[in-house]
């Protein structure tokens, strides 16, 4: 997983080059507050989202929902909608594969055991079960309707 996360700044910093821009460009306090899934299926993914992962609908509005998660904000919204609201032609095909995962963080395997049979009981498909990493991770993946693959994770020192 660090050979990855050093490509992945590699490759960022391979980029940022590229386009010209220096480090002092960024902008201050930039930080990921909010993630919004875009779905065709906006009906069958507020309840997996809502009833299988147990997010607490925080807003929701139209084909919109904002889920209570800390430290960052988890969103769902349709296609649709976004192609009315921006009219960007983007959002106006067929997505196929996973698009995002999202990883959750339990402190043992155990938690994640536990929190894994919990979600498959209440409908998540399966995508992987719980093993250990060849880089020292134990997880577990799974999907959501749309197709995108997430996973619970631990870290747990043996």
């Amino acid at each position: 997983m660090k050979n990855l996360r050093n490509l992945c700044l590699g490759i960022a910093m391979v980029t940022t080059s590229a386009a010209g821009l220096q480090a002092e460009t960024k902008l201050p306090n930039m930080a990921v507050e909010l993630v919004t899934l875009h779905t065709d299926n906006y009906s069958e993914m507020l309840v997996f989202y809502r009833d299988v992962l147990k997010f607490e609908v925080a807003f929701e509005q139209g084909e919109f929902a904002n889920f209570v998660s800390t430290p960052t904000n988890l969103g769902l919204v349709s296609r649709s909608g976004m192609l009315e609201t921006l009219g960007d032609s983007g959002f106006d095909g067929t997505r196929t594969g996973s698009g995002v995962g999202l990883g959750f963080y339990f402190d043992t395997d155990a938690q994640v055991d536990e929190a894994y049979a919990e979600i498959v009981d209440r409908g998540a498909r399966v995508v992987s079960e719980p093993t250990k990493m060849p880089w020292g991770e134990y997880i577990g993946f799974f999907s959501d309707p749309d197709g995108n693959v997430h996973e619970f994770v631990s870290m747990e020192k043996h």
